[in-house]
């Protein structure tokens, strides 16, 4: 239960990396934001891969990087809604 927890933590906080990637930064602090981000990303895959072996750990790793995205995405629409966008 708690590696479910971890992967998924992993997931949605590489989206927000990406996502604050994207936002109007300095083009260093961008880099490090996206190597961060696919680092966050590669070790939910390793912590799957790892424990589920290499079919159900993509599967299952493919279903927490939808649910990190979706869940990033709404939140970021959600706080746009009410003016608290996260710079």
């Amino acid at each position: 239960m708690m590696l479910h927890l971890a992967i998924l933590v992993l997931s949605i906080g590489g989206f927000h990396l990406l996502a604050l990637a994207r936002s109007k930064i300095t083009a260093r602090r961008q880099k490090v934001l996206f190597c961060l981000a696919w680092l966050l990303l590669l070790v939910a895959l390793t912590l799957s891969v790892s424990y589920w072996r290499l079919g159900p750990g993509l599967a299952l790793w493919t279903g927490y990087l939808s649910a990190g995205a979706g869940t990033v995405f709404l939140l970021r629409l959600i706080l746009a809604r009410f003016g608290l966008e996260v710079k």
